[in-house]
């Protein structure tokens, strides 16, 4: 990193970490061939993003191996997930729409709200364990259960 300039994480930097952490990216190194293939991109681009996420603190890369997320990294993707359903438990309870329409707003309006004001709607809430879709709203998140969350298989990159 060039002294002075300071990299944030990008809306395409949390994808990439996403489809890592749902390839078993906490528990293993991901492989810039598995995370190309799930990404639909090339292995160059693949790498060249896993070669900025550990300059960014976010894990790290083993030559021959792939990457493997940290602790800054996976939570991160938690809180990312969280957020989302946070708003769309909040979308489908208060306005009364539908798991899909709530999660379709959701997932353009949750990445650009403040943690303070997500854990606000939470407590607002009554602190729920599972949205209306049927998935857990804060961690720790099963693997297996978020392979069955449409907006998971959306945003970590495993639907067209």
């Amino acid at each position: 990193m060039i002294p002075g300039i300071i990299m944030l994480l990008t809306k395409g930097d949390l994808k990439y970490l996403q489809a890592m952490f749902y390839l078993g990216g906490s528990d293993n190194t991901v492989s810039p061939t598995m995370l190309s293939r799930q990404l639909k991109v090339t292995k160059v681009s693949t790498y060249q993003k896993m070669k900025r996420l550990e300059r960014l603190g976010f894990g790290t890369y083993v030559r021959q191996k792939g990457f493997k997320l940290n602790k800054k990294s996976i939570e991160n993707i938690e809180r990312s997930i969280f957020q989302h359903h946070v708003l769309e438990h909040f979308f489908t309870k208060t306005l009364g729409i539908s798991c899909s329409e709530a999660c379709n707003e959701s997932a353009q309006i949750a990445p650009d709200l403040s943690d303070d004001f997500v854990n606000m709607m939470y407590h607002k809430l009554g602190e729920p364990l599972n949205c209306r879709c049927g998935c857990r709203i804060s961690p720790p998140y099963k693997l297996n259960k978020l392979k069955s969350c449409t907006w998971c298989q959306q945003s970590f990159g495993t639907q067209g």
